[in-house]
């Protein structure tokens, strides 16, 4: 016999399966709590645990989730594997404000918006797996292009903080 909803709640696994997803953070409770709302009514759910989990990860990794839109849309954390260690939260935000905005302008060609729409499905919480499942695009192509476009915003993103446009070209004063 599985475990049911409301006994899984009743342990402490739900708590430590959202304390691994979010790495400790302060609103670890506000994600289980919102989960039991979310899962209160299901039934025949056959792996409660796994099922806590994989909901966990979406709604804490997926920017655009309703536990985000709901608790953390002041604070939103994009992927941390395309936001960079970085010493101050100041430079974090700019960085992240930086990224939301990259990503939203029109790209110039046909490579930039394959990147950008690369980059927008491992942003909201894809897999390499799973953007190959959506896109039948092959993994190491993903896994490229994810790269690439890690590079792309990283580069731009220096060369906005030192005050340099990349599309300018440098002038001569006379």
């Amino acid at each position: 016999m599985h475990q049911t909803v409301d006994n899984f709640f009743q342990s402490d696994e739900p708590y430590i399966i959202a304390n691994k997803v979010t790495s400790g953070h302060d609103l670890t409770d506000d994600l289980v709590a919102h989960l039991y709302i979310m899962m209160h009514d299901k039934d025949n759910i056959k792996d409660v645990p796994a099922f806590f989990a994989r909901c966990a990860y979406q709604q804490w990794n997926w920017y655009q989730s309703e536990f985000n839109k709901q608790y953390r849309s002041e604070h939103i954390e994009l992927n941390e594997e395309i936001t960079p260690d970085v010493q101050h939260k100041s430079d974090e935000s700019e960085y992240q404000k930086f990224l939301r905005d990259y990503i939203e302008e029109p790209p110039n060609d046909l490579i930039e918006w394959y990147k950008k729409e690369m980059a927008k499905l491992f942003i909201q919480g894809m897999t390499y797996r799973e953007i190959q499942s959506r896109t039948k695009i092959n993994l190491r192509y993903i896994s490229e292009t994810i790269k690439q476009f890690k590079d792309d915003v990283r580069n731009n993103f220096e060369q906005s903080r030192d005050g340099n446009d990349p599309d300018d070209t440098p002038t001569s004063e006379h």
